[in-house]
């Protein structure tokens, strides 16, 4: 109903806001053991492995490092394209729309 709805809100609302915590060290995903068609017992599971992503997320911000980077330059560019169009002519026309579309194939 819409005034346990409301409460629910309400209690949220009053939760402190804090950071989320950081990972532990031992995996948290949860697998179950599989039980053979047999019937038997079912088999010691291993435990799931962390897996370390530190190498992946650093290539991750690399890469969006290096994106950001171009969309600036491209930004850049583009800037200066619209301040050359206060004197109009076709060479700056033309100017303008290649930045702009450089700045689009930059932030796609």
């Amino acid at each position: 109903s819409q005034s346990t709805f409301a409460t629910a809100l309400r209690a949220l609302q009053a939760a402190p806001a804090s950071p989320p915590l950081t990972s532990p060290t031992d995996a948290w995903l949860v697998r179950a053991c599989p039980v053979p068609a047999n019937g038997s017992q079912a088999q010691r599971c291993k435990p799931m492995e962390a897996e370390d992503l530190s190498q992946p997320l650093l290539e991750a911000q690399t890469l969006q490092a290096q994106a950001l980077s171009n969309l600036r330059a491209k930004k850049t560019v583009m800037d200066a394209a619209l301040l050359e169009l206060s004197n109009p002519s076709n060479e700056t026309y033309s100017k303008a729309v290649a930045a702009r579309d450089d700045l689009r194939n930059a932030e796609a």
